[in-house]
């Protein structure tokens, strides 16, 4: 039986966390043995002296660890539940099922309309947009109804670093950003979704605005939903008078 989208997302990103968890197991042990024999190996005796401090230290990072460990795998998609483990849907709507559905039914009938990276030379983070999803892939899928996107932009400027662009979501539900360095190619792909999404603050300039709108959302939701009600209002009017 051929795999729905979201399983084989959720197999890829499982195995990809299952990769780091190995990886870092063997760094710790190597660590912790490096460590013992370049002690051990000093003219007094050092782990002699520590008595039982050693063997105690070593114990607390190899179980802090383990607990890590632990952690990543139980957060790791399982593939007889990849909807409720995979998905982290961005909204009160809609359940885990009823957007892992759709989406699989959309990608299966190929109405992928944006696929890109975040950066050009890795596979994550992953932008996605179906008709009914804008899915952010991480060492998760976030999950935003395109419905309940108020704005998204390629937030470049100086408060992440001259060289730092943020793809920045607005929704409903949240506020979301992943953050690349390809300053023109982050726009390139907001520009992308723009012909899908609409842009009510296309008129303005989106280095001066993403930091007022990220203000207000934070601080002060009404001001923000009567600022984007007043454009989105002015956006669609003459589209409904046919002009």
């Amino acid at each position: 039986m051929q795999k729905g989208f979201i399983a084989q997302e959720a197999g890829r990103i499982a195995k990809k966390l299952r990769n780091i968890v190995v990886i870092s197991w063997a760094v710790v042990i190597v660590a912790v043995a490096i460590i013992y024999f370049a002690l051990k190996s000093e003219g007094t005796d050092i782990i002699a002296e520590m008595g039982d401090m050693f063997p105690f230290v070593a114990g607390g990072v190899v179980g802090i660890w383990l607990l890590a460990t632990l952690a990543v795998f139980l957060r790791s998609p399982k593939m007889s539940q990849p909807y409720k483990k995979a998905l982290i849907v961005h909204s009160d709507k809609v359940t885990h099922e009823e957007a892992g559905r759709t989406i699989d039914m959309e990608a299966a009938q190929g109405k992928i309309l944006v696929d890109e990276c975040i950066f050009t030379d890795s596979k994550k983070p992953r932008v996605v947009l179906l008709p009914s999803y804008l899915l952010i892939f991480d060492y998760g899928i976030q999950v935003f109804p395109v419905n309940e996107i108020y704005w998204l932009c390629a937030q470049a400027g100086i408060k992440d670093g001259p060289f730092r662009v943020k793809f920045l979501v607005l929704s409903e539900k949240r506020m979301y950003g992943t953050t690349g360095w390809e300053i023109e190619h982050v726009k390139n792909i907001a520009d992308k979704i723009y012909r899908y999404v609409p842009n009510v603050f296309h008129n303005y300039d989106t280095f001066e605005l993403s930091y007022k709108l990220e203000e207000a959302y934070k601080k002060d939701r009404c001001q923000f939903l009567e600022f984007y009600e007043k454009h989105r209002q002015e956006f669609f009017e003459p589209a409904a008078k046919g002009e």
